[in-house]
C-alpha cells in the first residue's frame, strides 16, 4: 500500500526448525517485533499477500508438509489454518506471487520424488477465503527456489536452483495471468 503498513517475516530452518513470526513497520526503522507463532515450523516455504492477509504454504522441517496458513497483517497472534497445497508430493523451495485477490504457488522440490527433481506445479488460492489450493496449470520447466514477483495482472517466476540428478539451473522467465488459469507462458531470460 504505497510504502505504508507492515511486512511479516515467516519461520526459518537454521540453526533449528522454528515457527517464529516477526513483523516490521515499513515506514520506520528498528528491529523486528514478535508477531506470534506459525502453526508449522520450517524453511523453504512459499508466501504471498494481499493488503490485509499474508499466506504461507509448503516447506520442510522437520518433514515436508502441504500446510497452508495465513495471518491478518494488521494484528498479531500467529498463524491460522487455511488448507493444503495441491500435488502428489509436499514440497519446499516453492515461491509465490499474488495480486490483491488470488495467490499462486509455483514450483518446489521434494527429494523423495523419484527421480528427485524440481516440480512444475502451479496451484492457487483465493486469499480472502480459506480452503485447499487448486491446480492452476503447469510451469514450462521444473523450478526450485525460483524467484517470484507480481503486478496486479500477472505473476512472474524467474530462474531456478535446478534439480537432480544433474542440478542444472535456468535463467528463463515465465508468467501467468491471475484472472485465468493456464500454464506458464514464456517471457524471456535473465541476463545470467
Amino acid at each position: 500500500r504505497g510504502g505504508r503498513g507492515r511486512a511479516v517475516v515467516h519461520c526459518g530452518g537454521y540453526p533449528s526448525f522454528i515457527n517464529t513470526l516477526n513483523f516490521i513497520e515499513i515506514t520506520t526503522t528498528g528491529n523486528a517485533q514478535d508477531f506470534g507463532d506459525a502453526i508449522s515450523t520450517g524453511y523453504g516455504r512459499g508466501s504471498f499477500a494481499s493488503s490485509t492477509r499474508s499466506v504461507i504454504g509448503g516447506g520442510s522441517g522437520p518433514s515436508y508438509n502441504f500446510n497452508i496458513e495465513y495471518v491478518t497483517i494488521s494484528s498479531g497472534g500467529g498463524g491460522n489454518e487455511f488448507g493444503i497445497t495441491s500435488g502428489p508430493l509436499a514440497r519446499r523451495f516453492l515461491n509465490g506471487a499474488s495480486n490483491n485477490t488470488r495467490g499462486v504457488f509455483m514450483g518446489g522440490h521434494n527429494p523423495s520424488a523419484s527421480p528427485a527433481m524440481a516440480m512444475n506445479i502451479i496451484d492457487f488460492v483465493e486469499i480472502a477465503t480459506t480452503g485447499n489450493a487448486t491446480d492452476f496449470g503447469d510451469l514450462n520447466i521444473r523450478r526450485s527456489a525460483n524467484g517470484c514477483c507480481s503486478s496486479p495482472i500477472r505473476g512472474y517466476t524467474v530462474g531456478s536452483q535446478g534439480s537432480g540428478p544433474a542440478w542444472v539451473s535456468t535463467n528463463t522467465i515465465e508468467y501467468v495471468t491471475f484472472s485465468t488459469r493456464g500454464n506458464g507462458i514464456e517471457y524471456g531470460s535473465l541476463s545470467v
